[in-house]
């Protein structure tokens, strides 16, 4: 007869075999979602280390873009610096120029005036009237001529320090054209200009544009000559054109530049000693024009020749 006891035992066993295998189990599932937790936060750290090397990595090119854009600032600004050497060299080399250009055009009136009226004073009993009327004449026009010469150097001192003053009035363009060739001396210019036509401009200064456009004309181009004038909207524009051989086309861009020269005309002095020849002539012009909230320009004469121009505000134009 089979032992019962023997039976329960092996029932008894595995029973106990059951659960140790669903504890093993249990504890093998807590194991492994431990592990999983774990492993989660690691994938957590991993993103927010992925996160961060983004956003240092952003950070970097950031800081590298800052600083291509600081390399490229400092190239501009090394380039500016280094025109503005250029410039400032070309300028230095232009005024010394001028001192030496300034210093024989006021040394030449003045030694005509110095030489006749030494001359008069000491052969003043051997002078008859004639003589000492074309003496008296030729250091009355030198004096002029030194007059405007320096009137033209102060000029410039007054608008480099800011200290220019306008006073605008009414002036009639035929008026002051006839008026600035006879300060000129010249009377075989044409004037077309209607004296209807009327600018708001300082007298002075406006007498001043005329006479510097007509002497650098006279010193540099060749008659006939000629001044006109037209309404164009509400401003005045003013010509004097010339029939000589132009300007070369190297120095179009320097005609206004202070003291530049392209060199001898025709007859190389101006017709008052105005400045131009000097290299001051047309800068001055340009200077008091736009103080006058106008512009100045240059273009070819047909079929040969310059013609500088002026734009100024008008009254009624």
């Amino acid at each position: 007869m089979p032992d019962r006891r023997s039976g329960d035992t092996v029932a008894i066993g595995g029973a106990l075999d059951a659960d140790a295998f669903t504890r093993a189990l249990i504890n093998i599932l807590e194991d492994a979602d431990v592990e999983r937790q774990r492993l989660q936060l690691t994938h957590s750290a991993l993103l927010n280390m992925l996160d961060d090397f983004v956003f240092d990595k952003a950070r970097v090119d950031d800081t590298q873009r800052a600083t291509l854009n600081i390399l490229e600032d400092f190239e501009m600004a090394t380039g500016r610096l280094r025109q503005a050497n250029v410039d400032l060299t070309h300028l230095d080399v232009l005024k010394s120029e001028f001192v030496a250009m300034a210093s024989h055009e006021l040394r030449t009136p003045l030694t005509s005036i110095t030489g006749f009226a030494s001359t008069m004073l000491t052969r003043w009993d051997t002078l008859d009237d004639t003589d000492k009327y074309d003496f008296v004449e030729i250091i009355d026009a030198q004096s002029q001529r030194l007059s405007r010469l320096v009137e033209g150097l102060l000029t410039i001192s007054r608008i480099e320090s800011g200290a220019l003053r306008t006073l605008k009035q009414p002036i009639p363009v035929g008026i002051a054209a006839r008026r600035a060739l006879r300060e000129l001396g010249v009377a075989d210019i044409d004037v077309a200009c209607d004296d209807a036509l009327v600018v708001l401009a300082d007298p002075d200064h406006f007498q001043q544009i005329i006479v510097n456009l007509v002497s650098n004309a006279v010193a540099h181009g060749e008659r006939p000559i000629s001044i006109s004038a037209e309404a164009e909207g509400g401003r005045v524009s003013l010509r004097v054109c010339d029939c000589g051989s132009g300007v070369p086309a190297h120095f179009v861009d320097q005609l206004f530049v202070r003291f530049a020269q392209a060199g001898a005309g025709p007859s190389r002095a101006s017709a008052d000693g105005s400045g131009v020849g000097s290299g001051l002539g047309l800068s001055i012009v340009q200077a008091l024009v736009e103080a006058h909230g106008g512009d100045a320009w240059y273009e070819p004469n047909t079929p040969t020749g310059s013609c500088f121009g002026v734009h100024l505000p008008g009254v009624g134009a």
